[in-house]
């Protein structure tokens, strides 16, 4: 069996967010389970800056059983219509692994792409709640759960500061993501000392939006208590969560499906507190891996930090968890969802 793999990989612009690691992870994926003379890939930010590379993927489709596609909504538009098509000649297995939660409301905007759809052999998304979603709205058959997942020979180890409280976030740097309230929280935090037993600190690791970015900066120069720590390279992300106690995610991005910084924390052996937010409460054990607050609810998310920050026998307890709860998104479980389609 020999795989294309059709996806933005980031190759060319060296940018990395949750569309590029996914596709690189599924790359890996296969390359590890059928060696990587097997396994072909396709990068479309590539072919965005030269035209002529559609000759390559033309040549690559002939040289494939299958056809992996990891698609943005560009892809989704352009490069699934056209290879729908050619599939009439070359008859060939398609999988589509989905990134994120936005599937369903696409094809409701984008009604055509539907015929194409249901013609893949299977498509992948990051949650039932997705899973059901697709099935109920359009009648698609063809799509599984498949949760986001890791590759990684990391063995975390526990570091707890009797001093200090760690707070992280790991993501996007932009409104939508929750760095609004992320502020909020640490004003509350430093305007009230003696509510928490711990000094409380929070570093925020990602890309900033670049409109978002004079906000941002702005809201760094009022609290002390926040530091804005750069972009990590993917070979660190482990070893760098690892240092703290709490991942903190308030997101309510549009998009959101199964955020990779829930998946990385729990394989750095800490929990997180996350919002409410579309699916994200399916993948929080909740008092075991972390917390859920309802994205309106402040005050919880407060007392979330408060309770963690303040009892050092429950934090070692749900790190303990935290890392019980990475084992359901190795890329064993992931590989034997795959070949089980």
């Amino acid at each position: 069996m020999k795989v294309l793999i059709i996806g933005n990989f980031g190759y060319t612009n060296e940018l990395f967010g949750g569309q590029t690691i996914k596709t690189r992870h599924i790359y890996d994926l296969y390359k590890e389970k059928l060696g990587e003379r097997n396994v072909l890939y396709f990068d479309v930010d590539a072919l965005s800056k030269n035209k002529l590379l559609i000759f390559s993927l033309l040549s690559d489709l002939g040289k494939v059983t299958e056809i992996v596609i990891v698609p943005g909504k560009r892809v989704l538009k352009t490069i699934l219509p056209f290879i729908a098509k050619l599939n009439r000649v070359f008859e060939k297995k398609i999988w589509i692994f989905a990134v994120g939660g936005w599937l369903d409301e696409y094809i409701g905007e984008n009604i055509k792409v539907l015929k194409h759809l249901k013609r893949v052999d299977a498509i992948f998304v990051e949650s039932r709640t997705l899973k059901s979603s697709l099935k109920q709205k359009f009648h698609l058959k063809n799509v599984v759960a498949f949760p986001n997942f890791r590759m990684h020979d990391f063995s975390h180890v526990s570091i707890n500061s009797p001093d200090v409280f760690r707070l992280v976030f790991m993501a996007r740097v932009d409104v939508d993501k929750g760095i609004l309230t992320l502020f909020r929280l640490m004003k509350y935090v430093q305007e009230n000392p003696d509510k928490f037993s711990k000094k409380i600190t929070l570093d925020i690791y990602g890309p900033i939006d670049n409109q978002f970015e004079p906000q941002f900066i702005a809201g760094l120069r009022e609290l002390k208590n926040i530091h804005y720590k750069g972009v990590v390279e993917l070979d660190m992300v482990f070893e760098t969560l690892n240092q703290y106690d709490v991942t903190l995610l308030p997101t309510f991005y549009e998009g959101e499906g199964f955020p990779g910084t829930i998946i990385d924390s729990y394989i750095a052996g800490i929990p997180v507190i996350v919002s409410n937010w579309k699916n994200l409460p399916e993948f929080v054990d909740h008092g075991k891996s972390g917390f859920v607050y309802d994205l309106e609810d402040f005050d919880k998310l407060v007392d979330y930090v408060r309770f963690l920050a303040n009892n050092d026998h429950e934090l070692v307890l749900m790190k303990d968890g935290a890392k019980i709860k990475s084992l359901s998104y190795s890329a064993d479980i992931a590989w034997k969802i795959i070949k089980a389609n």
